[in-house]
């Protein structure tokens, strides 16, 4: 993790990027992506499975990815809205 943390420092990247466990609560489709929102007046946040064919992709920002030996990129495995067609610290208000 400090070799992790030091490449992150040296692009000066530490408040962008950290390290998450990899889970699941529950199967997530081939044909499906998690969506989070949230509301930053009530600070709830929403995560829920959606349809790809749903996923508006100008509308997004992929936030998580698992990695493979094989492949740089498996898949993503999260996605946020944006807000004002930015993701910033705050996630776009839940609708």
């Amino acid at each position: 993790m400090a070799e992790v943390r030091d490449l992150l420092a040296r692009h000066g990247k530490l408040d962008r990027f950290g390290l998450t466990l990899l889970h699941q609560h529950f199967l997530v489709y081939e044909n499906e992506v998690l969506l989070e929102t949230c509301n930053p007046t009530t600070r709830e946040l929403l995560m829920r499975t959606v349809p790809k064919t749903e996923v508006d992709e100008t509308t997004i920002v992929e936030t998580a990815w698992r990695l493979s030996d094989s492949e740089v990129m498996v898949k993503c495995q999260r996605i946020c809205t944006k807000l004002d067609g930015k993701h910033w610290q705050q996630h776009s208000p839940s609708s």
